[in-house]
């Protein structure tokens, strides 16, 4: 093919472009003439502008956030005895006596309570039970942290029976 029929063809494709582009629309969506469209035209009926704080959620995402825990809030002890609270539950306990803590888990706590805290500084937390409560944890462990900077876990299993884990000083 000669260039001059490359150079034919580029310019009857342009043409077939520019012509179409420059055409009016003949009908749109079955609508003929000057056509104004609603979104009920083209089945947007049930869409708006609504801005996302506005839009309504499900039932189900609305139970689903219910059970949502806000973001734990960070509670501070700086005693050298500590008894722990029905209000402890599910926060961040940070002890930060310098000569330690003697941390006592009374009776009449929740089933299914979780308590986390951390050994802020050198003086290690000791962990003690009042009278009618168990408190379990791996044979291998005592009931103090090892030392500076570690963190324990204590779970209530059952009426009054606690299990105590994490960074424990060995036996």
């Amino acid at each position: 093919m000669s260039d001059i029929n490359v150079i034919i063809k580029e310019e009857v494709i342009k043409a077939n472009i520019n012509e179409s582009i420059s055409s009016p629309v003949l009908s749109v969506n079955g609508q003929i003439g000057d056509v104004v469209l609603e979104k009920d035209d083209i089945g947007l009926g049930n869409v708006d502008n609504t801005t996302d704080a506005d839009k309504p959620i499900s039932s189900d995402t609305e139970s689903a956030l219910d059970l949502k825990q806000d973001l734990r809030e960070i509670k501070t002890i700086s005693t050298d005895t500590y008894i722990l609270l029905e209000t402890d539950n599910n926060k961040k306990l940070q002890f930060t006596n310098a000569l330690g803590c003697t941390i006592t888990i009374p009776t009449g706590l929740t089933l299914g309570n979780s308590y986390e805290g951390k050994q802020m500084e050198a003086g290690q937390l000791t962990f003690t039970n009042a009278v009618g409560v168990t408190l379990n944890k791996s044979a291998t462990d005592t009931l103090k942290t090892a030392d500076q900077y570690s963190v324990f876990g204590l779970d209530c299993t059952s009426t009054n029976k606690y299990v105590l884990f994490g960074k424990l000083e060995l036996v």
